[in-house]
């Protein structure tokens, strides 16, 4: 099965569900392939920069990000097991140091932004999607090859995107040497 678009976005993390929305509110027809078969559950909370907040506002989801899943960091402590205190942040820390960090449930963050990405009906998101290679034409990146529920599928696009985690399917495919570790 073969597919186009103007963009490929592989990972629907927070990073490729603004992008996707953004893109799909210019009018681009935008696939974004996704791992997961199901949206994740929360497994850790995000923390967002106060511009982070003002991007989802120029969007048009920041109003909708603050009710479902965002909240004001007021301060910050972490704490070993037994009491002890490794760090503490309070609210005049931040404002000394100018920033209003928010927390988010990454989950329902990434939930909105595809949600209203969808909604533009410029943007495909493609769940249970495993990207296996980069489609070269020449030294160009022309689309990607992957799988679904065992059924192969192509896409080709313009440009391609990597939101696809530490172990990237995107970034090794372009020969970029970055690892993540636990």
């Amino acid at each position: 099965m073969n597919q186009d678009a103007d963009c490929v976005i592989v990972g629907g993390g927070i990073g490729g569900a603004v992008l996707g929305l953004a893109l799909g509110r210019l009018g681009r027809r935008v696939a974004v392939l996704e791992r997961a078969a199901v949206p994740a559950t929360m497994g850790r909370p995000e923390v967002l920069a106060g511009t982070t907040i003002e991007t989802f506002r120029r969007l048009g989801v920041g109003d909708r990000m603050l009710q479902e899943a965002v909240v004001r960091l007021e301060g910050l402590s972490v704490d070993e097991a037994g009491d002890r205190r490794l760090l503490s942040i309070t609210r005049d820390d931040f404002h000394r140091a100018g920033v209003q960090p928010y927390s988010t449930d990454p989950a329902r963050t990434r939930q909105i932004l595809l949600e209203q990405a969808q909604a533009t009906s410029s943007i495909e998101v493609q769940r249970g999607v495993e990207v296996k290679e980069l489609l070269r034409e020449g030294t160009r990146i022309v689309g990607v090859r992957g799988t679904r529920g065992g059924q192969r599928l192509e896409w080709r696009a313009r440009v391609v995107v990597g939101d696809d985690g530490g172990q990237s399917r995107v970034r090794a495919g372009m020969g970029i040497p970055l690892k993540t570790r636990d």
